[in-house]
């Protein structure tokens, strides 16, 4: 058997956490629930409402953000916001690699935007390899210098999981579902652990900022702040060997406003599914190259070695194993886990129809069929532009 053949047929309910996620997929379709969307309508007019008061109170310290749609203002701002980046090693290295790819930064003028997001970044797979087209970076504009310097650091490592192939298993190969769904949170928890090691760094070189801005945010993210620097105070050695760092990705996974709202895991479940690139049907898979491939536990060992100044932190010892239930806990609700039985059942599909060769050779299964054969040989001399999932915080 092939290792092709192989990766077609494998079964990915073994994977650990596989069968806890699949048991998901028994619960009820959600019926109409009126106090439910009461309570959700009350917590999205409260997300507006302190949204607002933030861009407010922003806007009295830093009545530039009222004009941050002008050109030369949101120029202004981001070149200082990269100046402060680039006055550590490892937030240079970031800096470096946007010039160098051509990334466009952005702010947004809204008030009611937060945060940031990396996207419109398109892989293309041709003879001469994988290459990504430059992309956009935008951070919200109503934002005090320190938490535009926190947000670019979390979406320029997200830039730059794109354009080290970190991503692969996103544009290149085909994992089950849930297993994208369990990446996208390692990559979100890789990313904002990278910002929050940063903005402690920047802190040592003199400019507290982007720090303090963190861990008094009253989020989710706060806590992983906070956690970062209960690291440090208990073991300064922390920020040289990774450990302070790692303690930042775990929080991710358990980080919440309160003991009643939802964990950031839980939170972007819905970007996890909204993320996952299952073609439509098995012509496309096999016209674009792309292999049926399971992820493991070095795939996400990756995310820690895209920085040569700092040791991977996601190898060390003493910590849970990459793969441990901890980060793959099955806590999405009925509409998630539906959202997921569909991407699953179409995946289930295509292994059962590349299982009885449909796109094999019957007389040698080892043998790929003409599609196959025809498909790859045209792979060799023409470019296939493929789009990586857009990654927001």
């Amino acid at each position: 058997m092939t290792g092709e053949q192989d990766a077609y047929q494998r079964s990915y309910e073994n994977v650990p956490g596989m069968q806890e996620a699949l048991k998901t997929f028994e619960q009820p379709k959600p019926g109409p629930r009126p106090l439910g969307q009461l309570k959700d309508a009350i917590l999205t007019i409260d997300g507006h409402l302190n949204v607002l008061a933030h861009a407010a109170a922003t806007t009295i310290f830093n009545p530039a953000v009222l004009v941050t749609a002008l050109p030369l203002v949101q120029n202004m701002r981001l070149n200082n916001a990269l100046e402060e980046l680039s006055t550590i090693p490892e937030g240079r290295e970031l800096v470096d690699l946007i010039k160098k790819n051509g990334t466009e930064l952005k702010l947004d003028p809204s008030p009611l935007y937060m945060g940031g997001r990396a996207g419109n970044i398109h892989g293309v797979s041709s003879k001469d390899g994988y290459q990504l087209s430059p992309g956009t970076v935008v951070v919200a504009g109503f934002a005090t210098r320190g938490e535009i310097v926190g947000v670019l650091a979390h979406e320029l490592q997200h830039h730059r999981q794109n354009v080290t192939k970190t991503l692969e298993p996103f544009s290149q190969t085909i994992p089950s579902p849930i297993e994208q769904l369990w990446f996208n949170r390692c990559i979100e928890a890789d990313a904002q652990a990278t910002a929050v090691d940063i903005a402690w760094k920047l802190k040592e070189a003199g400019k507290p900022k982007t720090w303090n801005a963190m861990k008094e945010d009253l989020s989710a993210f706060g806590k992983i702040a906070r956690a970062y620097g209960k690291a440090v105070k208990h073991d300064p050695e922390s920020v040289k060997d990774g450990s302070a760092k790692r303690v930042a990705y775990d929080e991710w996974f358990i980080a919440r406003v309160n003991d009643f709202a939802p964990t950031l895991s839980q939170i972007y479940n819905r970007q996890g599914l909204n993320n996952n690139l299952i073609p439509h049907h098995v012509d496309q898979m096999v016209k674009e190259g792309r292999e049926f491939a399971p992820m493991d536990v070095s795939n996400i060992e990756k995310l820690g070695d895209l920085s040569p100044l700092t040791p991977n932190y996601l190898k060390l010892p003493g910590f849970k194993p990459l793969d441990d239930p901890f980060y793959r806990a099955a806590d999405w609700g009925p509409n998630i886990a539906s959202g997921l039985k569909n991407m699953h059942d179409r995946y289930d599909d295509v292994l059962k129809t590349q299982a009885k060769s449909k796109f094999l050779s019957p007389a040698n299964p080892e043998t790929p069929a003409a599609p196959v054969a025809e498909a790859k040989a045209t792979l060799q001399t023409t470019a296939a532009v493929k789009r990586a999932p857009a990654l927001k915080m």
